[in-house]
């Protein structure tokens, strides 16, 4: 059995980059449900962890702490630096440790998890062809194995992150970034109020994709397609951000993709306590998971949900030319390069 109980789903490394100040493990935190605001007092031990998440033999939870140390370097080096590779082959190995902490950060978050429970509950329950041992379904559905589930799709969505961009965006405001207790977002900025409900534009080879990630109070990191956006200057990798309706934007994805909690570094005015009070209850489901008919068959659909926020934000501009009927990136294969196949390689050898 681990000796770790207390197993985290946001880790505890980048949580202490927005807590009160340097010399404490305090945070604040903004608990979207109650409407709360609770200032200077909480641990931060104590927030985004389930007692034995990935299991009680503690294997998954040893190989994650290991990745984290790795992540927390890099990611300190990026922000002393202000200097991020802008794609796969300026540094491979860089570059996969970015793609590999968003997409285990995004897998092993409690959305995430509930996310793949509810897909195997709902494709159980509608099957009529197939019988399932009843006790094999509900040891899919307990949360460890849920996690391990996600896992393992980790090889598979390396790739279709290969070809995105990379870019830092820099805070110059008064008004710190925040991190939400889910803190990597999905948006597609181009697809927002889609009307094709049969069609879902938050996938990891979707065209058009962005990804926020949060990693301290001044620095956020931000992936992008090519094909679609321009984002910053062409060869800077660093943005930046002296406008606080931006920085309001940016703190509005967070708020908008977390499941309970907010947390942020800075004793919040009141004004600003208000306006994140009118977006949380802006909130929508982040997934969703349905029966449909397609072609007079019945199919189980799922995967995110866009936010239709319209995001205004002066450094994410469109490209003249764009396909909108293209739904896979189409310079994904030619990314699937030798550096990325060794970089991969190189970083689940020294994960295991």
């Amino acid at each position: 059995m681990s000796q770790y109980k207390r197993q985290h789903y946001v880790p505890v490394f980048l949580l202490k980059n927005f807590s009160c100040n340097a010399k404490t493990n305090l945070i604040n935190i903004f608990n979207i449900k109650s409407n709360r605001f609770i200032e200077g007092k909480s641990s931060i031990k104590k927030q985004c962890y389930e007692d034995y998440l990935y299991g009680k033999d503690g294997n998954l939870e040893f190989a994650l702490s290991k990745c984290e140390e790795k992540w927390s370097q890099i990611l300190e080096s990026i922000q002393d630096r202000e200097s991020v590779p802008l794609y796969l082959k300026k540094n491979p190995e860089i570059f996969i440790h970015i793609i590999m902490f968003i997409l285990i950060q995004d897998l092993r978050n409690l959305s995430s998890i509930d996310h793949i429970r509810k897909v195997i509950q709902t494709y159980t329950h509608s099957s009529t062809r197939i019988k399932y041992d009843s006790n094999l379904v509900l040891s899919l559905i307990e949360k460890d194995a849920a996690v391990k589930l996600n896992m393992s799709e980790i090889n598979d969505k390396s790739f279709w992150l290969s070809d995105l961009h990379v870019k830092l965006i820099k805070n110059e405001t008064l008004i710190p970034f925040f991190i939400g207790d889910n803190p990597i977002v999905f948006y597609n900025k181009l697809f927002e109020n889609n009307d094709s409900s049969n069609v879902n534009h938050l996938g990891d080879a979707c065209y058009g994709l962005i990804i926020f990630a949060p990693i301290s109070p001044k620095y956020v990191l931000c992936l992008y397609d090519n094909n679609v956006y321009k984002i910053g200057k062409k060869d800077n990798s660093l943005i930046i951000v002296d406008k606080d309706e931006e920085t309001r934007e940016l703190n509005k994805l967070q708020i908008l993709n977390a499941s309970q909690n907010i947390y942020y570094s800075f004793r919040c005015c009141e004004d600003y306590r208000e306006l994140l009070k009118k977006q949380a209850l802006a909130r929508k489901p982040q997934h969703y998971v349905e029966q449909r008919q397609v072609s007079n068959q019945s199919a189980i659909m799922f995967g995110r949900v866009n936010f239709n926020t319209s995001l205004n934000l002066s450094f994410i501009k469109f490209r003249k030319h764009i396909n909108k009927n293209l739904f896979i990136r189409p310079n994904l294969l030619r990314f699937f390069s030798s550096e990325m196949l060794e970089a991969l390689h190189n970083y689940l050898s020294q994960c295991k």
